[in-house]
């Protein structure tokens, strides 16, 4: 009866798996994907120009903001809903710089994770669509972009219907 998409409680059959079943084995999952977060905030801000020092405050306020420790704490996907979006975020600026098809590749992917670890990654897909005509991409550009979602998209259909079977 959960409407959640499925990747979180895939994920966390595989880690009980390996950790067993205790109530801290399932939430140090969480905090896994909670640290994880940090250098991939880290490398997104690295990429987008930002200086060390800023990357080190990045990476501190990850650590330590109060709503992050708390979630990391949760047998919930939160923090994996965060960590594909901050991925999903670091391929499109490492796609728009270097217009490599293999970065456009994992922003599909990693979208299409993101739609089966929530639903909030469809709306959040139109950031990346606000963010591209922000910047005035070129046509090269908006090509991939939109090649990625189409992809992200074919790849997230059994999600999407699984959305639309429980909206019913």
């Amino acid at each position: 009866g959960d409407t959640n998409p499925p990747l979180y409680f895939f994920l966390l059959k595989g880690w009980i798996a390996l950790f067993g079943i205790s109530l801290q084995a399932i939430r140090c999952m969480s905090g896994f994907f909670g640290l994880l977060l940090i250098p991939v905030l880290a490398a997104l801000a690295r990429r987008c120009g930002a200086s060390k020092l800023t990357v080190w405050w990045v990476m501190a306020l990850t650590a330590f903001v109060p709503l992050q420790i708390y979630y990391g704490q949760e047998a919930r996907g939160y923090t994996l809903n965060l960590l594909l979006l901050a991925v999903s975020m670091w391929t499109f600026t490492w796609a728009v710089q270097s217009g490599r098809a293999a970065a456009w590749v994992l922003h599909a992917i990693t979208l299409a994770a993101g739609t089966y670890a929530h639903y909030l990654m469809i709306p959040l897909a139109l950031g990346f669509w606000i963010a591209a005509l922000c910047m005035r991409l070129g046509r090269r550009q908006f090509t991939g972009l939109t090649a990625a979602h189409v992809a992200a998209g074919a790849l997230a259909l059994p999600a999407i219907w699984m959305l639309v079977e429980q909206l019913h």
